[in-house]
């Protein structure tokens, strides 16, 4: 009820009730007054803006009488602008659509829903209360369109406002992209820079709809802004690389994870591999979503075997069960071929060599070194299995680099020569990693600067040691000959490739390093093919265009292992795998890149591996029971 005291200046202060008021340096357009209280002179007031908000403020009298005067007298009829009172009303019927229309976020988003999207959205997830819930389906069956869905339909419903997206570096543009392309929500990607630039306040409460890496979250200096904010919907997105062997010792990712649960009354996961044959990992993971339901490993042991179909915790689905609206299947069929061939002598004497100087100067460690071998280890077997051009890259910037170290520390004492040799033993990286969250770049360097021995004469050694490996790299680029060149060249003038030699088809050839690319780039071109490249150090924008290029225009994309996230190339059924990862998980993502959804031709994928060599036998032994 209006009400209103007597203003000293025996003004009667009711006659200012329902009057719009100019109010400047308080309000930025007329408010309509609701209520007056004098405080000697000094008036607070109660009133509604014309976007029918509620608001109190404080004015002089002075200030009050100006308004009045500047009025009029009269008391206004206040009538309401017709383009806002529709406004107003349509504002409504969005807001109670949902109880009329089921499907209300699809009508308001630009996708093309599946029947088992809207399945997982409306039937598994939404009808929770607390929402708690892995969502596990195959690659390419479209989560990420899932988990736009459900959180467009809980924000039209009004139950969130607040949402955090957590996953690996390399997809938080792509989900940024998805999310506003598809269904018109603005994230904003919250990185080290934004967080550092304080003065606006944390970003964690500036914006409602964040989106960052997990690696970035975790961080000591990042956690706590970002657990201050109240977050009503938490999506984490490759959820299996937060997961943890042992709860009582977890992981900073596993850390974050469990404290952002405690918090928040809805949490998605979401990944492709949930448990990857670990139980306890498995268990922990689903611990996230409720302690004391996943103590028992029987529970976690019947949902890892898929015996409980209608689990209110986790939906997993694969491939071949899906089928569109008239029931047939999504996918079409998928051949995957193995075409082994053998290195040369001169290649295969280098691959030796360099396998005895791995196992010589970067042996398995323990302790503070572990980390640093290891992943040296990997970087220099995994180069040595692609090609030439990537080996002797990383070998020549690891002999400058340690040579570098020999002509620095030759002309001091022995006593700090060997201090300073301790003092590079180990290299400061984050453990939690993987291969498939650190860019080329990065485990380039960690595999340079990996110092792991103490002696000064070993050193020098090693230093020797590169300098011949570097001379036999090029003897063996001067015979001319590359036998896993010569394969994929013989490869293209195969039967299956006969549309890609007249210009119908397309081609997407994967391999892991950057020299490789090129390399091949430089030789497909050579040899009459129209060529583009997707690899790591592209941004978002530059691969979109190299994307549009291979529609196109070319009929042969070489990429890195950035195109096998978030890039979609169903006009294309031909992938070779030049260079094989050893993460199977990292195959199947790169094959979901053509085999999916909108996939209108068989898809063939060729492999080629190197049967002499131990990777390749144990390769040619996998893809052969895999076909069994």
């Amino acid at each position: 009820m209006p009400e209103a005291t007597a203003i000293a200046s025996g003004f009667d202060a009711s006659t200012a009730i329902h009057r719009r008021l100019d109010l400047p340096g308080h309000f930025a357009e007329p408010v309509i007054v609701e209520a007056v209280e004098d405080h000697g002179g000094v008036l607070n007031l109660r009133v509604r803006t014309l976007r029918g908000e509620l608001h109190d403020a404080t004015v002089s009298l002075d200030e009050f009488t100006a308004a009045l005067n500047r009025a009029g007298s009269a008391v206004e009829e206040v009538l309401a602008d017709a383009h806002r009172q529709f406004l107003l009303v349509e504002a409504a019927r969005i807001r109670l659509a949902y109880a009329w229309d089921p499907y209300f976020a699809v009508s308001l988003s630009g996708i093309d829903p599946l029947p088992h999207q809207l399945e997982a959205v409306y039937q598994h997830m939404l009808p929770q209360s607390r929402l708690r819930f892995l969502l596990a389906d195959d690659p390419g069956a479209g989560k990420t369109i899932m988990a736009g869905l459900l959180l467009k339909e809980l924000k039209l419903r009004g139950i969130v406002e607040r949402v955090l997206i957590l996953a690996p570096a390399p997809l938080t543009l792509q989900w940024q992209d998805e999310l506003r392309s598809k269904f018109d929500e603005v994230f904003e990607c919250v990185d080290s820079h934004m967080a550092r630039d304080q003065l606006g306040g944390s970003p964690w409460q500036r914006f409602p709809l964040c989106i960052a890496s997990m690696d970035f979250a975790k961080r000591a200096n990042v956690r706590g802004d970002l657990l201050s904010a109240r977050w009503d919907l938490v999506i984490i997105d490759e959820a299996h690389k937060i997961a943890c062997v042992d709860r009582e010792d977890p992981t900073e990712r596993y850390r974050l994870a469990r404290e952002l649960a405690l918090r928040t009354d809805r949490l998605l996961l979401m990944t492709a591999t949930p448990h990857q044959g670990n139980v306890d990992q498995f268990r922990n993971l689903m611990a996230l979503l409720d302690p004391d339901v996943f103590r028992d490993p029987g529970q976690v042991t019947t949902l890892m075997q898929r015996r409980e179909a209608n689990s209110p915790w986790i939906l997993r689905r694969m491939k071949e069960d899906l089928r569109d609206f008239d029931g047939k299947k999504l996918f079409v069929k998928r051949h995957a071929y193995t075409r082994d061939f053998w290195l040369s002598e001169m290649e295969f004497r280098l691959y030796q060599d360099v396998t005895v100087y791995i196992n010589k100067f970067l042996p398995k460690q323990i302790g503070k070194k572990k980390a640093s071998a290891a992943l040296a280890r990997m970087v220099l077997q995994r180069r040595l299995a692609s090609s030439l051009h990537a080996i002797f890259s990383s070998l020549q910037r690891r002999h400058d680099r340690l040579g570098g170290i020999v002509e620095e520390l030759q002309h001091l004492p022995e006593g700090q020569r060997l201090q300073r040799l301790k003092e590079r033993l180990s290299i400061q990286f984050d453990a939690e990693q993987d291969e498939d969250d650190q860019e080329e770049a990065e485990q380039d360097m960690y595999a340079e600067q990996a110092v792991l021995t103490e002696r000064w004469d070993t050193l020098v050694e090693e230093v020797a040691e590169l300098a011949q490996l570097l001379a036999t790299c090029q003897a063996v680029g001067l015979s001319g000959v590359e036998s896993k060149l010569t394969e994929l060249m013989n490869c293209l003038k195969g039967a299956d490739f006969g549309e890609l030699r007249d210009g119908r088809g397309k081609l997407l050839i994967f391999t892991e390093h950057k020299a490789t690319l090129d390399h091949l780039r430089k030789h497909l071109e050579a040899a009459g093919y129209r060529c583009c490249i997707i690899h790591g150090g592209m941004d978002a924008l530059a691969r979109k265009h190299a994307q549009r290029e291979f529609l196109q225009d070319k009929q042969i994309c070489i990429a890195t292992d950035a195109a096998g996230e978030g890039i979609n190339l169903q006009f294309c059924h031909l992938l070779i795998n030049y260079d094989i990862p050893w993460n199977p998980n990292r195959l199947e993502q790169r094959m979901g890149r053509i085999h999916r959804y909108g996939q209108q031709k068989e898809v063939y994928v060729v492999n080629l591996v190197a049967e002499d060599t131990r990777e390749g036998k144990v390769l040619v032994r996998l893809f052969a029971k895999l076909k069994e």
